[in-house]
């Protein structure tokens, strides 16, 4: 019997090849000590056993359970995710329904004017090719929505009734919101997105939960999500999609390559350059996925189809790319030309002072700790495998070059590549608490400390910057518009009239159904004190004023004229409530871009009422 065990004990001794015909099945090739003892007693007992090492990955496996679940089950760290998700969209929507009426971009109408269009005509053509259409088709189906929801609401019939959907305010706020909520859920889908990918790269349970609340927490990300429509967050949130669903093809061996890496990244990246033009460039990516990660036999195949996939989808989400091509080539050639030339009060020199001004951006955005942290882990993600950070990095690289090069320069240009800084922040904060945690030896009393604290206090180090600003996540969006309509409903006696500036865009709809005399004036010629009383003069009985606070870009003329009608309004009148808010910038074409303009409710001073009676 000693004999019979020496002789079944000598397969532990290293890695020696067993007798043959003692294993079978496709675990063959396992030599590791654990599965071979465990295989020997049910060869030697006849007896159907769990193999030891399956004992023993159980109890590692329970060992390892932290916080954010096991790399197996990350259980916890999904419903973490799911919530912050959750949470992320719910701002969103109070963010949305707190400032309606009234339009906040002043590039809304690219995709509200068409959509509407489409709407009331059947014609899908967009009218315009600077950027492509998918946009604007997923605008058409969620106004549709709004429109269905209105009409259940009584507040219009037909679609014909939809009036203003761009600036100066929605007249059916129902159908432009629905659009603006959809847009939101987008943006919620590239945070989730941003968890799959960056666990995917980092199999960390808490890399599913970490890129979220970092994408959930930058401060343009959120603004870009709620505050109008546009391109952007649509092309951003395809880009993420794509890229996750790449991640997850090239780390997940027992699934088809083909599918995940050539067909779906392809897919998103067709949906991606429908949205944008230079989105597009995710195709990049897709093949250098394919390169790298899919076997030499089926490389080829997987290019074609990406490809192909790419060319596809791209045509179905933009058809009159096709179907009117020569408007298609016109506006593509404009929109190069107009990045190539300029753009009134948005451009600089190309080449490093391109790349400083998005990186000062991207700086204001995460802060300098935070980039610092995702350079640490890019690094981290190159050493554990090259290839992973090739495909990972080949798009935003690519994207800052070619934008680099053009003189034009917006921040919204480059919203896709906060995911990725997520994901990097992430992965950084993951290698430092393990770096932090292999510091300490394992016997040190300090260890469980570090193992706890280093994580959370890696997060609030690394994302102090968009963490501060945080709280205005929370706050509700001010629209002094609206808060002086209810004042004024609430102290003004219903024989005043109301003279308010056509600069000011107000709905006046709520004044007049509760019984006001409105009196719309272009307050821009008010410059002078007499020009006030000759405005109250041409009413009968006594008059209220809304007057604007203004000022200037000094990137156009006409400055001066911001101070002359601010000091003609602080002579003639005198306050009777104020609101603060943006100022109305006397130099632009329309006055109030962004909401929530400065205004006040004054009447005429005592010099200047003459026999008009004073207001109470």
């Amino acid at each position: 019997m000693f004999l019979s065990w020496r002789r079944k004990a000598r397969h532990f001794q290293g890695p020696v090849a067993p007798p043959a015909g003692l294993l079978a099945g496709p675990n063959s090739k396992d030599y590791s000590p654990a599965s071979l003892g465990a295989l020997i007693c049910r060869r030697s007992a006849g007896v159907e056993l769990r193999t030891l090492d399956s004992i023993v990955s159980h109890f590692g496996r329970a060992k390892a359970q932290g916080f954010f679940g096991s790399a197996a089950r990350p259980w916890p760290a999904i419903a973490l995710l799911v919530l912050v998700c959750i949470m992320a969209l719910l701002l969103r929507l109070e963010k949305i329904e707190s400032s309606m009426p009234y339009p906040r971009g002043v590039n809304e109408f690219v995709i509200t004017e068409p959509a509407k269009r489409i709407l009331q005509t059947g014609d899908f053509h967009p009218g315009t090719f600077r950027y492509p259409s998918l946009p604007t088709y997923i605008a058409t189906g969620a106004m549709a929505l709004g429109f269905i929801r209105a009409a259940a609401d009584q507040e219009l019939r037909a679609v014909q009734e939809i009036g203003n959907v761009y600036y100066p305010y929605y007249s059916v706020p129902t159908v432009v919101g629905t659009a603006r909520q959809v847009y939101a859920l987008l943006s919620v889908l590239a945070i989730a997105a941003a968890g799959v990918a960056a666990y995917s790269i980092v199999p960390r349970p808490s890399a599913l939960v970490l890129p979220p609340l970092a994408l959930s927490l930058s401060p343009y990300f959120f603004e870009m999500s709620w505050r109008y429509l546009n391109v952007d967050i649509v092309g951003a949130s395809l880009v993420g999609i794509g890229m996750a669903a790449m991640m997850r093809g090239i780390t997940r061996p027992n699934i088809s390559p083909i599918v995940w890496i050539a067909t779906v990244p392809a897919i998103c990246t067709g949906l991606a350059a429908a949205s944008k033009y230079t989105y597009g460039l995710l195709v990049v990516s897709v093949c250098f996925a394919i390169v790298l990660f899919v076997p030499r036999q089926r490389r080829a195949a997987a290019l074609a189809i990406a490809g192909a996939t790419v060319a596809a989808s791209f045509i179905v989400a933009f058809p009159y790319a096709l179907l009117d091509l020569p408007k298609f080539l016109n506006g593509l050639a404009f929109e190069v030309t107009h990045y190539a030339t300029g753009h009134v009060g948005q451009d600089g020199e190309a080449g490093l002072p391109k790349l400083a001004f998005y990186g000062s951006h991207l700086m204001r955005d995460f802060g300098l700790v935070a980039l610092g942290t995702a350079f640490v882990g890019l690094a981290w993600i190159g050493r554990s495998d090259w290839r992973k950070l090739v495909v990972f990095l080949s798009f935003p690289v690519l994207l800052l070059a070619i934008l680099s090069t053009r003189r034009v320069e917006f921040f919204r240009n480059v919203l896709p590549l906060l995911p990725f800084i997520a994901i990097a922040v992430a992965a950084g904060i993951v290698a430092l608490s393990q770096w932090a945690r292999a510091f300490f030896a394992s016997g040190s009393r300090f260890r469980v400390l570090v193992t706890a604290a280093v994580p959370p206090v890696l997060f609030v180090t690394s994302l102090h910057v968009p963490l501060a600003s945080f709280p205005d996540q929370w706050a509700p969006v001010r629209e002094s518009r609206r808060e002086a309509v209810e004042w004024i409903v609430q102290n003004i006696p219903r024989d005043r009239t109301l003279i308010i500036p056509v600069e000011l865009e107000l709905r006046t709809s709520e004044l007049e159904e509760e019984g006001f005399a409105v009196v719309l004036r272009p307050f821009k010629r008010l410059y002078t004190q007499g020009a006030y009383r000759k405005a109250a003069e041409a009413i009968e009985g006594p008059a209220v004023f809304l007057v604007p606070k203004w000022r200037a870009d000094p990137r156009f003329p006409d400055g001066e004229l911001a101070r002359r009608l601010d000091n003609a309004a602080s002579r003639a009148t005198m306050d009777l409530r104020s609101f603060e808010g943006g100022m109305l910038k006397v130099n632009y074409p329309r006055t109030v871009t962004e909401g929530n303009p400065a205004i006040a409710i004054a009447e005429l001073k005592p010099s200047h009422k003459g026999l008009l009676p004073s207001s109470s």
